[in-house]
């Protein structure tokens, strides 16, 4: 599982390996009281290393063998079936995939005292129905709640500082994040997840019932995976000035038929259309450059497609699985075609320029193809 990626422009992302992470357990002598397993961090305190007990509504103690405990481990709870969590007071870290697949996982309790809740922390915890955040904690890591499906509200304290990438991409009961007037960093608009200023969209709850949206004027940015596995979204209009989609952006919301983009836009991230099977209207304006690996992935009812004039590269796998496509036109523009671009697309035709790299690609890969006049003569 691929946990971090380029964080937003006001936005760190949280270090992979935290202080006394998994590379350096390794090296430490794992310990045991009652149901719980740990080691002792450098400051002399105690990390819980792994849950191996029976319950399922599991209060974790405060202190083991006289330590007292200030971090739950890397992934020390994931695929266990417990119910109920409550942490106690003195923790300040919440590792990374500490809950992950705790499917039956419906509430937890978490101390004033937490300060980072790590990437996929939370992450398919398809019974969490809500979690208070509390205003001690400063960041929370990539897609932390991710597809956590119960999830129908949530609140971000103004002392959260450091947003990883979506925290809630997939929470499909989630339609709206509050954030206070006063936070620093954050805003909220209509429920939807901004910077302070407005110019990047970071999260569009999955579960928002509309099913158009319009993207605020002056957004210059939709980060990574921003409305990723949206429930019922079918159009998003994205105004001028807008410049990168980031990666996996609409990935997973498959009822999603159209996206208007503006001609300022120059490059369509990796992954940013995958698995948008309803996906049928699409222009891609004059500006675009670049379409990154596995942008229109198992987009299946895309059908065809133009690609403007200016566009060089189109990465590995950019229209892989898109059974429904029968024609796209390449222009003599694109120098770079990645590996399987048009993989499994059987009904596929690309109309090329007579000599350029697009034909040659299509020689080489066995894909049918045919000049622009030929299929001048035939219309007419």
């Amino acid at each position: 599982m691929k946990r971090f990626s380029r964080a937003l422009v006001f936005v760190l992302c949280l270090p992979l390996m935290l202080p006394g992470g998994i590379a350096e357990e390794s090296a430490r002598k794992v310990l045991k009281s009652g149901d719980f397993k740990y080691v002792i961090l450098e400051d002399g305190t105690a990390e819980i290393d792994q849950y191996v007990g029976k319950k399922k509504d599991v209060s974790v103690p405060g202190f083991l063998k006289g330590i007292v405990v200030t971090r739950i481990g890397n992934a020390a709870f994931s695929d266990t079936g417990i119910t109920s969590v409550s942490i106690p007071d003195g923790v300040t870290v919440i590792g990374e995939g500490a809950f992950l697949s705790c499917r039956k996982l419906a509430r937890v309790s978490l101390p004033d005292s937490v300060t980072v809740i790590g990437a996929f922390a939370f992450s398919y915890c398809e019974s969490l129905d809500g979690i208070t955040i509390p205003g001690s904690v400063t960041a929370l890591g990539d897609r932390a709640f991710y597809e956590c499906k119960s999830l129908a509200g949530i609140s971000i304290p103004d002392s959260a500082m450091i947003v990883g990438l979506n925290p809630f991409s997939g929470c499909t009961q989630l339609s709206s994040i509050v954030v206070s007037p006063d936070h620093p960093v954050l805003e909220a608009i209509d429920g939807v997840l901004f910077d302070k200023a407005g110019e990047t969209l970071i999260c569009y709850p999955a579960g928002k019932p509309d099913t158009d949206y319009a993207v605020p004027p002056g957004t210059l940015q939709i980060a990574d995976w921003a409305f990723s596995a949206c429930a019922s979204l079918t159009h998003v209009s994205i105004p001028h000035g807008f410049t990168a989609l980031g990666e996996g952006a609409f990935a997973y919301s498959e009822r999603l038929e159209s996206v208007s983009l503006p001609d300022s836009v120059t490059s369509i991230g990796q992954r940013a259309f995958y698995g948008c099977k309803s996906l049928t209207g699409l222009r891609l304006p004059d500006s675009v450059t670049v379409l990154g690996d596995r942008a229109f992935y198992d987009c299946e009812s895309l059908t065809a497609l133009s690609i403007p004039d200016g566009v060089t590269t189109i990465g590995d796998r950019t229209f892989a699985y898109c059974f429904g496509l029968t024609s796209v036109i390449l222009p003599d523009s694109v120098t770079v075609l990645g590996e399987a671009a048009f993989e499994s697309c059987s009904r596929l035709t690309v109309t090329v320029g007579p000599g350029s790299c697009a034909e040659q690609y299509c020689i080489e890969n066995g894909i049918p193809y045919a000049y622009p006049d030929f299929l001048d003569w035939l219309n007419n």
